[in-house]
């Protein structure tokens, strides 16, 4: 057993990673009917998919210890059409992959999945020309603008300058595909293309994706048309697209000119990938270096989006400490998303005409929207109903106006999947104790003061998919950041800073000044990029003033209001600062942004530790009380030291009297 062992291991460390490529010439070609593929430079692309054992290399080089970026997806495991499976092991985890399946393309692959691949070929670029065993290679798979193919802090548009390797982008990916170095072959479908048909069914039998090098292109690439779809780098809105229809797509699907497309970080049972690399050898031999901080995983987080294409940021770190300074706000004990800016004017209209049409009669629109400073959403009325429309400029911008109300039933309509009925009811913004994230049934019963409120009126449901953030979510995506050396890991500003924010950081009031003058005074919400708090929300300090699930100092009818705004000081950004907010109050510096649930479940409770509940207990007490209870303690400590004393010496002295 020690010899075979010992053979399997020489394997491993002897094992060689390579992809096969070939190369595309004809530099300057002319473009297709469809506007791409004029390509003018020489470029190598991958002969075949990525497959399996390629990507389950990359796992076991990159992701054996955590997988903090989510690199392996579970379908990978549980479909069918998947071929990888992650064992735990001691220190972590390992993958092999299924039985039959090395070397069928991988799928059910995220395009930041495909980028990540991608940062680590461009950083082992060297190790790949000169043949470096896999056990030496670099496990480094994230970028910024300087690091890397891709800059994996948010969603990338495009490669950066220097990117050794790269997705290839339309143009790149249709050139491999249908031109032959003369003339464009725009309804080519190879023979032997794993495609679906509607007459026979699958092409091929199960598991119906099949082994890469079933049928070759006019450029000796492999399978470009079917079984795989394939990740490019192009976008479309917040989508990024794939060409080449897939296994359970006609051929229809993979002629020249169709796309399909999907959430950057979304796992697809179909989807996967290939990748380019610069032709020229010499350059393929330069040593790329990381100055990322290699001593700490680089925990980039993972970003989802809704239906709107809003983005949202996983805050991940469960059961992080509360912050000292300010009674221990910030721990929470579950994964939750957060919207990485706040609801903007575009978002806050689709709403308005999905649900507000033919009638209005919860006042989800207010009229100072459309004629009052900030506002920026108009109405018309007509025989058909409302209609509702951004201001010019105000679109990117955060919607304002809105009261606690406005959004809790926003977030219905999100949890429901944005239905566009065209008026308020149960199913669209409307909740009870068991449909949707907010019961609603008492709204306007508080709004009107015939019920008063309570300590639960407006708190989000069990199973909800979104809601309003309370205050230690808030907090915690606000000014939590792991990396900060010492006990207290929180900034006192959202900017990733104790300092005072700068003019570029924030959009606040500062010495007497405004930031943003008319005719706006409140800046786009995805502003201020190089000021985002550690988890990448951007604007949770100035801008607008946003609305928590908490009631402020836990004083039932008044919410509390986070973040400050263009209007205030730098106070209203502070750590320390919950503002007050009215049960009914709308403002021109009052918005909001949303969580999210990670998974379908939606969001559930889970309490603190007794452990950290105590700790944070007694150290909330007042000093005077803190000493009376440690006094308490020893005096009952002192009883039961003499009592155990007085019981032992009691026995002592009925066995020598022999009693």
């Amino acid at each position: 057993m020690r010899l075979i062992f010992a053979i399997l291991f020489q394997f491993s460390v002897l094992y060689v990673f390579a992809i096969d490529f070939v190369q595309i010439g004809h530099p300057g070609n002319s473009a297709n009917s469809h506007g791409y593929g004029a390509v003018d430079y020489v470029y190598d692309i991958g002969k075949y998919e990525i497959t399996n054992k390629q990507y389950c290399d990359f796992l076991n080089c990159t992701a054996s210890r955590t997988d903090s970026c989510h690199l392996y997806s579970p379908l990978m495991q549980q479909h069918f059409m998947g071929g990888i499976n992650r064992i735990p092991d001691v220190d972590g985890y390992r993958y092999v992959c299924k039985d039959g399946y090395e070397n069928r393309p991988v799928v059910c692959m995220t395009w930041m999945n495909a980028v990540r691949f991608v940062n680590w070929l461009h950083y082992n670029s060297r190790n790949i020309e000169n043949g470096i065993p896999l056990s030496e290679w670099f496990p480094y798979t994230e970028g910024d603008q300087k690091n890397g193919a891709y800059d994996t802090r948010s969603v990338p548009q495009t490669r950066n300058k220097g990117a050794i390797y790269w997705l290839p982008n339309r143009s790149e990916w249709e050139k491999s595909a249908y031109y032959d170095g003369q003339q464009w072959l725009e309804n080519l479908i190879p023979d032997g293309s794993n495609c679906f048909s509607s007459v026979t069914g699958w092409a091929e039998t199960y598991p119906h994706i099949a082994p890469v090098g079933l049928s070759e292109g006019p450029n000796g690439t492999f399978d470009q048309i079917g079984n795989a779809a394939e990740w490019i780098e192009n976008s479309q809105g917040k989508w990024k697209l794939s060409l080449g229809g897939s296994l359970i797509r006609s051929s229809s699907f993979a002629r020249c000119g169709e796309i399909e497309g999907d959430e950057p970080n979304k796992a697809i049972s179909t989807f996967g990938f290939r990748v380019c690399r610069i032709a020229d050898v010499e350059s393929r031999l330069v040593m790329t270096e990381c100055n990322l901080n290699k001593n700490v995983t680089y925990d980039v987080p993972e970003i989802l989006t809704d239906a709107l294409g809003t983005v949202y940021v996983s805050i991940g770190d469960i059961n992080n400490p509360g912050d000292p300074v300010n009674r221990f706000k910030g721990t929470v004990p579950y994964v939750y998303c957060i919207a990485r800016t706040e609801l903007s004017n575009y978002e806050y209209c689709a709403f308005l005409n999905s649900v507000a049409v033919k009638s209005d009669p919860f006042s989800l629109y207010d009229e100072n929207m459309g004629r009052s400073v900030c506002g920026g959403i108009l109405r018309v009325a007509s025989d058909d109903g409302f209609h509702y429309s951004c201001r010019e400029g105000w679109e990117n911008r955060p919607v304002v106006y809105i009261a606690y109300y406005d959004l809790a039933r926003y977030a219905n309509w999100m949890h429901y999947g944005c239905p566009s009925t065209g008026v308020s009811e149960l199913g669209t913004t409307e909740g009870n104790s068991i449909l949707g994230a907010y019961d609603t049934s008492d709204f306007e019963d508080v709004r009107k003061g015939i019920k008063p409120p309570y300590k639960n009126f407006g708190k989000r449901n069990r199973g909800g998919r979104f809601w309003i953030p309370d205050e230690d979510e808030w907090f915690k995506a606000a000014y939590y950041d792991p990396e900060l050396i010492g006990s207290r890991k929180y900034h006192d500003y959202p900017t990733r800073t104790s300092d005072l924010p700068a003019r570029w950081q924030a959009n606040y009031m500062i010495d007497n000044e405004l930031s943003v003058g008319e005719p706006f005074f409140v800046a786009e919400v995805d502003s201020y990029a190089d000021a985002a708090s550690y988890y990448g929300t951007l604007q949770q300090g100035g801008n607008v003033w946003e609305w928590i699930e908490s009631w402020q100092y836990d004083v039932t009818g008044i919410r509390g209001l986070r973040g400050g705004s263009w209007s205030y000081t730098a106070y209203g950004l502070n750590a320390c600062n919950t503002d007050p907010g009215g049960i009914n109050d709308k403002s021109y510096v009052f918005g909001g942004r949303l969580c999210m649930s990670v998974n379908e479940e939606g969001w559930k409770p889970v309490k603190k530790s007794c452990s950290q509940s105590l700790y944070e207990f007694v150290l909330l007490l007042p000093k005077s009380r803190v000493i009376l209870l440690l006094f308490v303690n020893a005096v009952f400590f002192i009883l039961f030291i003499g009592l155990v004393i007085y019981m032992c010496m009691n026995k002592i002295s009925k066995r020598t009297y022999g009693i």
